[in-house]
């Protein structure tokens, strides 16, 4: 396998005295060839592949909050890019962790026909159902850890999503790509499924303050209420 590596401006073992980071991650694809899968599916796995190329994301925050999003200077309002980025799994523009109150917020992805900009702030328990494995590797240096865990798909498809991250404890911010955290150091590697997001550029500031807020707008449910407002919302719009 390609040696990933990462810069760190300071080294992990200083890492607990900083207050805030700055983390770039890119996006891997690695899907299964299966006979059974239709031309469309394969032509968007395809584009995916192509395009995670063009597409980083940025993970940034302190000891409390964190917000996860796809770097400004990318461009996502090409289909393809699109494409890509709902294969990955990002369908909002920020992903935002509120460690103090274990809480993962959001606003609700744009939909013209069903969604308005900003209309849900969606607020749900931060994802802890990590199973710890005893299984250690070297990654640019850093000794990581292995966890593994399972979320629902909301997919009668496929129901669960097999998730492993690869996080170091030397570097002690709790958070990792969208929204997954709550682990004992930062995620470097998260795989779900066929999706990898790869830890590519990292530093860190002694300056606490962050250049975010966490977002207020929109009416507050949970994620369970959305998903079942979005589904009843589809079935009207099929109509």
């Amino acid at each position: 396998m390609k040696k990933i590596t990462f810069l760190i401006i300071l080294l992990s073992n200083l890492a607990f005295s900083q207050k805030s980071f700055e983390a770039t991650y890119k996006v891997e694809f690695n899907f299964e060839d299966k006979e059974e899968q239709n031309a469309i599916v394969k032509r968007y796995k395809n584009i995916a592949i192509r395009n995670s190329k063009k597409i980083e994301f940025t993970l940034k925050g302190n000891d409390k909050i964190s917000e996860f999003s796809i770097k400004k200077n990318m461009v996502n309002e090409d289909k393809n890019v699109k494409i890509t980025l709902a294969l990955a799994g990002y369908i909002n523009d920020g992903l935002y962790q509120d460690i103090e109150n274990g809480l993962l917020i959001r606003n609700n992805p744009e939909s013209s026909r069903l969604t308005a900009r900003n209309e849900f702030l969606i607020k749900s328990p931060l994802f802890d159902d990590w199973k710890l494995i005893e299984e250690s590797r070297t990654i640019s240096e850093n000794k990581c850890f292995k966890a593994k865990g399972k979320i629902d798909n909301n997919n009668e498809v496929k129901k669960y999503q097999n998730i492993t991250a690869w996080y170091c404890p030397g570097i002690n911010f709790n958070y990792g790509p969208l929204g997954f955290g709550n682990l004992p150091g930062l995620i470097v590697h998260l795989k779900i499924d066929e999706t990898n997001y790869i830890l590519k550029n990292l530093r860190f500031s002694d300056n606490k303050k962050v250049d975010f807020e966490l977002p207020d707008k929109g009416k507050e449910i949970t994620e369970e209420e959305f998903l079942k407002i979005f589904k009843k919302r589809m079935k009207e719009f099929q109509k």
